[in-house]
């Protein structure tokens, strides 16, 4: 899941990011996840952020957040010795949208929303249906006209649940969410939706130790915190792994259909074929990698260490699986609310 072949990024706080030696692939690695939570959460983020020449890497770092992250911190970017806006480093202009989100329309294949300052929009009330995010349809992504509905309501119940979180447990300063369409695999068609969000928080292991001390309370452990032959790194990914296969049978959340976090993501995820990569803070300046590509495919894991890197970012893509899409991407409901 990582290039292999690229060398190590040095992350130092107050210096130069170079991310000129990308190789040229679209998909998202892991390692752009980590910077992007690092470029978000540290204290002393990068002076500058070295940009590639190749635009194709330049949107993959956007749809990463790594680009509207240093856009939230003040981060200059560079490309080739110059200085450029987000706009001219992903390429596209910036289209205003009545929906108050910033929409970067990367011509035909790409479609991109930014959500900046998440940390202070909560997720917005459930209409009757349970839907919350209606400009989600509006990005274009379809998967036929009879299974549409569903792709559009677990697209929804995706980004809900990252966003509950974000507001539930992270305590977070900081947090912004990335959600575009591409190609995904039918001829013109835009089929695949990604999505990142990312909170400068206490990461997922902190906020379930939190959630462990009512259970020590209460005279009741949880195993996967106390396996005290493990190093840090590995109750971290047993912490992930279990969230993942399963919710806690006391979580609820008011007026959210299912409600089960990570579990549900995933199960969702799953059903689409997509992509779910989770990467989360567990000690001082490490972070740890849990994720997969499509159903088939297997955990795995990786380690990640940046001075000041603190909190969690969750990526997601779900793959429509017939080559359908709208014509003119349109919100086909009025909003509930704007987030």
């Amino acid at each position: 899941m990582i290039d292999r072949d690229e060398p190590h990024t040095e992350a130092l706080p107050g210096q130069p990011l170079v991310l000129s030696y990308l190789s040229s692939t679209a998909t998202i690695q892991p390692r752009d996840l980590a910077l992007a939570l690092w470029v978000l959460s540290a204290p002393y983020p990068p002076s500058k952020i070295v940009l590639p020449s190749s635009s194709l890497v330049r949107r993959r770092l956007g749809r990463a957040g790594l680009v509207f992250a240093a856009d939230l911190r003040s981060v200059p970017l560079e490309i080739e010795g110059e200085s450029v806006p987000v706009s001219a480093a992903l390429g596209v202009k910036a289209v205003d949208q009545a929906l108050a989100l910033g929409q970067f329309d990367l011509e035909t294949s790409d479609r991109m929303r930014v959500v900046s300052r998440l940390e202070n929009r909560r997720p917005p009330a459930a209409d009757p249906e349970g839907r919350r995010y209606y400009w989600l349809d509006g990005l274009g992504v379809a998967s036929g006209h009879t299974e549409r509905e569903f792709f559009d309501r677990h697209s929804d119940q995706c980004f809900f649940e990252a966003v509950d979180n974000v507001h539930r447990w992270s305590n977070a300063r900081r947090a912004l969410a990335v959600v575009s369409a591409t190609a995904g695999g039918g001829r013109e068609s835009h089929n695949r939706l990604q999505m990142v969000v990312a909170d400068a928080g206490m990461g997922i292991v902190g906020s379930v130790r939190r959630k462990a001390e009512a259970h020590v309370a209460r005279e009741q452990r949880m195993t996967c915190l106390s396996k005290s032959a493990k190093s840090d790194s590995s109750i971290a990914i047993d912490v992930v792994a279990n969230l993942v296969a399963a919710a806690y049978g006391d979580r609820s959340v008011v007026g959210a259909r299912g409600g089960h976090g990570l579990s549900t993501i995933c199960d969702n995820v799953s059903r689409w074929n997509g992509t779910m990569d989770v990467i989360s803070t567990f000690a001082t300046s490490q972070a740890m990698h849990h994720g997969r590509r499509g159903r088939a495919g297997e955990w795995q894991n990786t380690e990640f260490k940046y001075e000041g890197i603190q909190g969690t970012l969750l990526h997601l893509t779900l793959d429509a699986v017939k080559a359908h899409r709208t014509e003119t991407p349109e919100i086909r409901r009025p909003e509930p609310a704007a987030v």
